[in-house]
């Protein structure tokens, strides 16, 4: 491009290395926040910003004169409120999810009034991993950030922790190999299920290689970053594909 006389370069093209690296640490997480008065419904990925989709606040119920005078009066039709309150906070998580399905759903709120969301949930979420934060329902979009961002952080930890601890495992029984040569020979020959290699391993020429043949194989690929156990068992290994 061409800029007050001067060629400027274009940014490379990322790589299919960096784009395998950023698939594998990406999780969509919609993050739900509610209690019997408000609801807010975001998105959140690693490295975009925080959406907020849902913002609502149910109104206050009217103040009877029995209960003017000193009288515990509840609406007959406070239950059926609060229950259409949560019912609605549901369905407009469900609609995101089906749009673009989430590895996570968040909660913040008293758990008590989170138990009718659940159950409206339960249905049409199966497969997607539920966890709670610790924040109100009426909480600073920031706080809540930090929040979905610790808590994403913690269970990246756990999770990368297993899938090391599963490549050692399979390794002793002979359903996976480490290190460079039987893990490229594995890969090259469409007999890997799932390549787990530490970010920023080997040379980049080479990574990228072995990263388009694991995709043109079906082989699925995991990046891991800082686990000193990969580390000591050579940084890369694969889990090989059972023989038909």
């Amino acid at each position: 491009m061409q800029r007050g006389g001067r060629l400027r370069a274009e940014p490379p093209a990322p790589g299919i290395r960096e784009l395998v690296e950023t698939i594998s640490s990406q999780q969509r997480v919609i993050v739900v926040l509610a209690d019997r008065r408000h609801g807010r419904v975001f998105t959140w990925s690693e490295g975009t910003r925080m959406i907020e989709h849902l913002r609502v606040e149910a109104p206050d119920e009217p103040r009877r004169p029995e209960a003017a005078a000193g009288l515990a009066m509840i609406s007959p039709h406070r239950d059926e409120s609060e229950r259409r309150h949560f019912v609605n906070i549901g369905r407009r998580v469900t609609r995101i999810h089906r749009a673009t399905p989430a590895g996570y759903i968040l909660f913040g709120g008293p758990e008590e009034d989170l138990a009718v969301l659940r159950l409206e949930l339960s249905s049409s979420t199966r497969k997607v991993r539920l966890g709670t934060i610790d924040v109100p329902a009426n909480a600073k979009k920031g706080e809540v950030a930090r929040a979905v961002a610790e808590f994403m952080q913690a269970e990246q930890h756990d999770f990368q922790r297993q899938v090391v601890d599963d490549l050692i495992a399979a390794r002793e029984d002979g359903t996976a190999v480490m290190g460079l040569r039987p893990t490229t020979d594995a890969v090259s020959a469409g007999r890997a299920m799932l390549l787990v290699v530490d970010a920023g391993y080997g040379k980049r020429s080479q990574v990228e290689a072995l990263f388009r043949r694991a995709l043109e194989t079906g082989c699925r690929i995991q990046v891991i970053r800082g686990d000193p156990a990969l580390h000591l068992a050579g940084s890369i290994g694969a889990h090989l594909r059972l023989p038909r």
